[in-house]
């Protein structure tokens, strides 16, 4: 068997010792441990190995899964919001993509930061809109024709 090589991680095993063990966990089962184990037990090398590996697998699958169902929806309004800041179903894209996305919630939090900026850009436009100065003078032109009382 190789020795290891760099620091080791701690790992605490549930047998009421006070002291923790320090030991490398097999990351992956090109271990050479996971060829030599022979003595099979809920936590030995090979099971540790095996279980290291398929996280791994599955944490890649669901990367590419994600960044999949990005690029699908690229430039979609997939999570459009009204002035009030709740889902506005009108507005938002019917495509089967977006609606995959917006079932496994792929892409709300990254885009939250352009969702926000264009919500506070909306709402500014909107108060600009309520509260414009109340004078006559868009509506009616300036004459010099005196008006008698």
């Amino acid at each position: 068997m190789s020795a290891v090589v760099g620091a080791l991680r701690r790992v605490w095993f549930n047998d009421g010792m006070t002291n923790p063990r320090y030991y490398d966990l097999p990351k992956s089962t090109l271990d050479p441990r996971y060829e030599t184990c022979a003595d099979h037990h809920p936590a030995c090398d090979c099971r540790e190995a095996t279980i290291a590996e398929n996280h791994d697998e599955l944490l890649s699958e669901n990367r590419a899964m994600y960044r999949a169902i990005r690029e699908a929806v690229k430039g979609h309004m997939t999570y459009a919001a009204d002035a009030y800041g709740m889902p506005d179903e009108f507005a938002m894209c019917k495509c089967a993509a977006c609606g995959i996305a917006r079932k496994a919630h792929v892409g709300y939090w990254e885009w939250k930061a352009a969702r926000e900026a264009n919500d506070a850009r909306a709402a500014r436009a909107h108060w600009l809109r309520a509260n414009r100065p109340a004078t006559l003078a868009p509506r009616y032109p300036y004459t010099d024709i005196e008006v008698p009382f």
